[in-house]
């Protein structure tokens, strides 16, 4: 067969990644966060709950040792509140994670439309501090270069069937973020475990902080160019064989042409 094309594993650089919300399960994401980082990340946390809460809240985080923690106080619905996030740290920015707040966790449609409008003003002020000049007048200090050409990626969380079907209905909204429907994943799991206890352990192994994970590769790590929806393409079975060089398991694939974002195929891989 074949051998897969060369292939050089990109080396992990430190991420600046932007939480938006408080949770009560907070220091669960840092323990996490710190594990699955690179050394020398840096994660901003910007939300109403005060800073003499999050600190009581976060008493029992282990040691830090690969992340550092910012914390900014404001509410990230209301635009005002938002420009205290300098347009030096949104340039900085690879990652968003925009959760549901622990404010309303008792109302799920009030939740969602708290995050909703968190998520846009973020996009706002991302797009206007990726378009802002180096500077802004004759003395004032150089602005850094952007982090990455393409935007940060963005995550937002949502906890109510309702708000999903509006979000699909919204094409303006439903581009601006992959969206995590949180409550319906954590139920669809659980059914999965009370029906056959044996997938708890496959859960565990692929959602944990060991074992394997998911990763969404594209063709080009498998395919020559010459295959890329040329004639001489190569089956799924043909994709999980060059997959096996790497050391990786091929269990699916997404045809992005639905999305319009390219024709090729990108393949989900156990890693």
């Amino acid at each position: 067969m074949r051998p897969p094309p060369a292939h050089t594993a990109p080396r992990s650089t430190p991420e600046v990644l932007l939480i938006v919300n408080w949770r009560r399960d907070f220091k669960e994401t840092l323990d996490f966060l710190d594990d699955e980082l690179p050394h020398g990340s840096t994660v901003h946390v910007f939300g109403t709950t005060p800073l003499d809460v999050r600190e009581r809240q976060l008493e029992e985080v282990g040691d830090i040792d690969h992340i550092v923690v910012h914390h900014h106080v404001g509410n990230p619905a209301v635009r005002r509140d938002m420009r205290k996030l300098t347009v030096r740290l949104l340039r900085s920015v690879t990652s968003v994670l925009i959760l549901s707040t622990e404010e309303y966790e008792n109302k799920q449609f009030r939740s969602d439309s708290h995050t909703l409008a968190s998520l846009l003003n973020v996009i706002d002020r991302l797009d206007r501090a990726r378009a802002a000049a180096t500077t802004s007048g004759n003395n004032a200090t150089p602005l850094p270069p952007l982090q990455s050409a393409t935007p940060p990626s963005v995550i937002c969380e949502i906890l109510d069937s309702r708000t999903r079907a509006t979000i699909r209905e919204n094409q303006s909204i439903s581009s601006l973020s992959e969206f995590l429907i949180a409550n319906e994943l954590s139920s669809r799991m659980l059914a999965a475990v009370s029906h056959e206890r044996k997938r708890g352990r496959v859960l565990s192994e692929l959602l944990g902080p060991e074992g394997n994970e998911l990763y969404l590769r594209p063709p080009t790590k498998y395919l020559h160019a010459d295959e890329l929806g040329g004639e001489a393409t190569l089956t799924f079975f043909g994709v999980a064989a060059r997959a096996r060089t790497f050391n990786e398991i091929v269990i699916g694939f997404v045809d992005r042409a639905r999305w319009g974002c390219c024709r090729y195929y990108y393949y989900y891989c156990c890693y």
